[in-house]
């Protein structure tokens, strides 16, 4: 509920008050819910995360095998376990970060190279442990997970053969430096380009630079195999070096950085990645996407300067410490201070969803204790692990046309909007508070419920109702004119139909629908 503590600035060391602790919970994990916003109130916005940071990693793998059929981690038992961590797990934090990584560093069940399910669990939980740890460690892990290596061909890529014409496969070289590391034009520390005399952006590595990397990232088979060329496949082990198969010329790589004649595929491989790891764009590449993902999609040059100097150096003379660079992106007072005019971000259909689910209790309907969501993809245009392409679900530079591209501003969520994808969102909301909740007969066993509960005693004072709605679903945010035109609808509603549960749900459904949801603040 609202007390008098709230509203309070939200300082790194000041208690947060319940309004300002919904809007770092909205920020950092899947979503408010009442006990979790109780408890945070109590703390300062540094002692939660720094207790967020301390706490137990939740893995998805083991869950994904308990909930398998048969012998096969099939898709379902993977979406499952990911919605149940997602909504239950008490390191919100690590796995929301998680889920930011699983949007940068991309891999997707879409495409025919990755068969196991499994092995994406396995990716999912490299993510989750690398979430709080050193970029290069968790670049290293990724680039030598079977499952990039299938999804950009890193995995068989052989060195070159001039009596064949083979040349090393560029997919992987050219990804993990366009995507997962400097991006495509080079940067000042607070993000924006380089420019040339002309004006034009200067680019962060060539075609030469590509293929240099290429053949550096040559030699490289499934983990256990007894040779380059022989399996089996193993999905659960980083991928093993073959020097028979890598390329051991001399080479140049981005930067213009040589790498030695008669290196091994894993010294040719470290110089390669300590390069990219080391190169000044990867800071403010990639902390401004982790911003976007978590804060708001338009920081200011300062925010992001701020974010990548906490990548370049953790306090204690440590480059890429994540746990440095989330404490930076959450503790800055850009976002713990009042949104400005162009703060925030769009809400992602995957996280409204999750929002909702534990905003508002819910629970399997089952005894199983499984949260069945199968469709996401189709509903949501989203789910773990299957955007479309290696560009993720949408572009950390998508600008709608109209007034936000006019004032040179991005909504990248907004690139899934179109007017199906609205359309779905809306009936899936529709289903989950008026179809889907605790108490009503004939849902489906596979269905996840709202409990409605906790809010139902507040059904005959809308003022009230309105006041935990906006805690949970808004951080306390709701405009007075929006809370003025919800409070004379619901009061035209019969307070003692179904116990209340006509304006509970009318309430939802309103504030969850409204615009001044869909954009997180």
């Amino acid at each position: 509920m609202i007390d008098a503590a709230s509203g309070g600035s939200g300082g790194g060391g000041a208690k947060l008050g319940e309004a300002e602790a919904a809007r770092l919970l909205t920020q950092a994990s899947f979503g408010p819910t009442q006990a979790d916003i109780d408890r945070v109130a109590r703390l300062s916005a540094k002692a939660w995360l720094d207790e967020q940071l301390r706490a137990s990693a939740t893995h998805h793998l083991p869950l994904c095998r308990s909930l398998k059929s048969g012998d096969t981690v099939d898709r379902n038992a993977r979406t499952d376990a990911w919605w149940q961590i997602a909504l239950t797990a008490s390191d919100q934090l690590r796995q929301r970060v998680a889920f930011a990584l699983s949007e940068i560093l991309v891999v997707s069940d879409t495409s025919d190279a990755l068969s196991s399910q499994e092995g994406l669990c396995w990716y999912y939980d490299v993510l989750v442990d690398g979430a709080f740890g050193n970029f290069r460690d968790l670049l290293e892990d990724v680039t030598l997970s079977p499952e990039m290596g299938r999804y950009l061909s890193m995995l068989g890529n052989a060195k070159p053969d001039a009596a064949t014409d083979r040349r090393a496969d560029e997919n992987f070289a050219r990804e993990v430096m366009q995507l997962f590391t400097i991006g495509l034009v080079q940067l000042n520390a607070d993000g924006s380009p380089k420019l040339d005399a002309r004006g034009a952006a200067l680019p962060s590595y060539t075609q030469a630079d590509i293929e240099g990397l290429a053949r550096t990232f040559t030699g490289w088979s499934w983990g256990g195999a007894r040779s380059f060329s022989s399996g089996p496949a193993n999905w659960l082990a980083p991928m093993k070096g073959f020097d028979d198969a890598h390329d051991r010329d001399a080479k140049t790589i981005v930067g213009n950085t040589p790498i030695a004649a008669s290196g091994s595929a894993m010294q040719d491989l470290a110089r390669g990645l300590d390069t990219l790891f080391n190169h000044a764009n990867v800071g403010p590449f990639i902390g401004r996407q982790l911003i976007q993902k978590l804060v708001t999609s338009n920081p200011s040059p300062a925010y992001v300067e701020r974010v990548a100097q906490a990548f370049a150096d953790n306090g204690r003379g440590q480059r890429g410490d994540l746990a440095a660079v989330v404490r930076a992106v959450l503790l800055d007072s850009e976002a713990r201070g009042a949104p400005t005019p162009h703060f925030g971000k769009a809400r992602e259909p995957l996280l409204r969803q999750a929002h909702l689910w534990r905003a508002l209790d819910a629970v399997p309907a089952t005894g199983s204790g499984r949260y069945s969501y199968r469709s996401a993809q189709g509903e949501l245009l989203q789910s773990p692990l299957s955007s479309p392409s290696v560009f993720n679900f949408y572009s950390p530079f998508y600008s709608p046309a109209g007034e936000v591209r006019s004032a040179q501003l991005v909504l990248p969520e907004l690139q899934l909007a179109n007017e199906s994808s609205i359309t779905l969102a809306q009936n899936r909301l529709y289903q989950s508070l008026y179809g889907d909740y605790r108490g009503r007969s004939g849902v489906s066993d596979s269905a996840i419920l709202v409990d409605y509960a906790a809010l139902l005693p507040l059904a005959a004072d809308p003022s009230l109702l309105l006041d935990e709605l906006d805690l949970l679903l808004l951080s306390g945010q709701m405009p007075a004119d929006m809370r003025s035109a919800l409070l004379a609808y619901l009061r035209g509603i019969d307070a003692s139909k179904d116990g209340g549960r006509a304006r509970v749900q009318e309430a939802a459904y309103l504030i969850l629908a409204s615009p001044q949801y869909s954009i997180q603040r």
